[in-house]
């Protein structure tokens, strides 16, 4: 089980990780994620085929990330209001 400091530790470098990430860059991901749903059955039925049941759950992951990454983002942007008071 991890400490409190550990626990800290790690959210802060999975954060800064993150952060590596523009929210733009998290967005393109997901539409091209969605793209390669709508696309990809007509360019390379053959590929697609052997792609397509892992499709969904990339998707999600991208998701997921664009959505903690804008929140990150709102985060660090309350934050510095804060400081700058």
């Amino acid at each position: 089980m991890m400490t409190t400091d550990q626990t800290k530790d790690l959210t802060d470098m999975v954060a800064r990780m993150v952060c590596t990430v523009s929210v733009e860059d998290a967005r393109a991901l997901v539409a091209e994620f969605e793209s390669i749903e709508t696309l990809m059955p007509i360019l390379d039925p053959t590929r697609y085929r052997r792609v397509a049941p892992n499709i969904p759950g990339h998707l999600r992951a991208a998701q997921a990330f664009l959505s903690y990454r804008k929140a990150l983002q709102e985060f660090i942007q309350a934050a510095s209001e804060v400081e700058s008071e």
